[in-house]
């Protein structure tokens, strides 16, 4: 741990903090990731253990998550894994991916492939072509906080069952239980006492060019949650 931390290791070195310093903090470290990820692996067991995989587990997951206060920890937990390194690699992976694939050629290259497929012997790729500068508009689900804010030519909608506290561009919601509604439609949004950015309750068909589910999937305790959600 303290070969990570180049700045607790030089103050050592430099003598501006003692060893015992040095591993009481490292001690708190450590205890502060023991509680996160007991949070983290407590909520999971939770979930598993209200939800079956019968008929009945739509409505088991939405008493299951009626919990404020578990959320809410749970969140806290989350936002403080989003902050690590192999986290952001992950966030920076997902962009780079969808930013190649809209702008960098890669719709076209699949295009093609398809069409070679299915023995085509024409292509249109002017929409493709004339698509490489439009903004992609990014779905991520799952999201504790505004990972995608930033990222140059994304523009991202961000919800969560619970988002991280403070947060003013993550919307509160629940995706099982979004309402899609007709391509065209405006999304709605309604106010909500805890989150600023509101709660949303449905969204246009069709209204993104990519989805996210950064560690979505294995939150869901059952197989035909899983299956709901894809």
């Amino acid at each position: 741990a303290l070969e990570r931390d180049t700045q607790l290791c030089t103050s050592l070195i430099n003598g501006e903090s003692s060893l015992r310093d040095v591993l009481t903090v490292l001690d708190e470290r450590g205890k502060a990731s023991k509680a996160m990820f007991d949070a983290i692996q407590g909520h999971h067991h939770r979930l598993r253990t209200l939800v079956g995989e019968g008929e009945s587990a739509q409505s088991e997951w939405r008493a299951a998550v009626e919990d404020a206060g578990e959320l809410r920890r749970y969140a806290q937990a989350a936002a403080e894994i989003s902050t690590r390194q192999w986290t952001q690699q992950g966030i920076d992976w997902c962009a780079a991916f969808a930013v190649d694939f809209f702008h960098g050629g890669g719709k076209e290259r699949l295009l093609r492939k398809e069409a070679k497929r299915l023995s085509l012997s024409e292509l249109q790729t002017t929409a493709c072509s004339e698509s490489r500068s439009a903004p992609i508009e990014l779905l991520d689900v799952g999201s504790c906080g505004s990972l995608f804010n930033g990222v140059p030519g994304l523009v991202p909608t961000a919800l969560d069952l619970c988002p991280s506290e403070g947060s003013d561009t993550v919307y509160k919601s629940d995706f099982l239980s979004l309402e899609v509604v007709p391509m065209g439609s405006d999304q709605v949004v309604v106010p909500h006492p805890h989150h600023p950015a509101g709660e949303l309750q449905c969204l246009p068909a069709a209204s993104f060019d990519a989805v996210v589910m950064s560690l979505v999937l294995s939150y869901l305790p059952s197989p035909p949650l899983r299956a709901a959600m894809v």
